[in-house]
């Protein structure tokens, strides 16, 4: 029924077939900054009423942030309280193109699913420059390591482990 009926159906994932060049410097700086950002996001997830009075909004226009706050509001009221959380962030950035700034676009504390892409993505880009780099003057060598789908599954088992559950 893909295609046929709307709703239904599967969409691949877009990707650039070939690696795009970013500055190492602004790649460093983005690696230097995820680590604030994500303790920044821990920190406001410990604050129950600034999480539902900023979302209460979003709550009216959006079923899956009502469901989560719902639930949220639930655990607030029996004043149940977890020692143990796991996030899992994304964060996107762009370069500027006329500042040429390092600006986030995008920090997603609910997306799981990109770690896996990623990676896929980034042995794509480094097998395609193995086989074709010198006719494309890119090199296989200037691809950073993508270790997210394992850091991700590793950090998801630990949870589950000292969840004991």
């Amino acid at each position: 029924r893909s295609g046929k009926v709307p709703g239904v159906g599967m969409m691949h994932a877009p990707f650039a077939l070939l690696p795009t060049s970013f500055p190492e410097s602004q790649f460093n700086m983005a690696c230097e900054v995820a680590p604030i950002f994500n303790e920044l996001v821990d920190r406001v997830s410990l604050d129950g009423k600034f999480l539902q009075d900023s979302l209460s909004r979003t709550k009216k226009v959006d079923a899956f942030t009502a469901r989560l706050l719902d639930i949220h509001s639930k655990m607030l009221e029996i004043n149940k309280k977890e020692d143990i959380r796991l996030g899992l962030h994304r964060s996107d950035y762009m370069l500027d193109e006329q500042t040429k700034m390092l600006l986030q676009i995008e920090l997603n504390t609910i997306s799981s699913s990109f770690p896996g892409l990623g990676s896929l993505v980034t042995e794509l880009h480094r097998s395609l420059l193995i086989h074709y780099g010198e006719q494309l003057r890119l090199d296989s060598k200037n691809i950073p390591h993508n270790p997210a789908v394992s850091q991700f599954a590793e950090a998801l088992a630990k949870a589950w482990t000292e969840y004991n559950n």
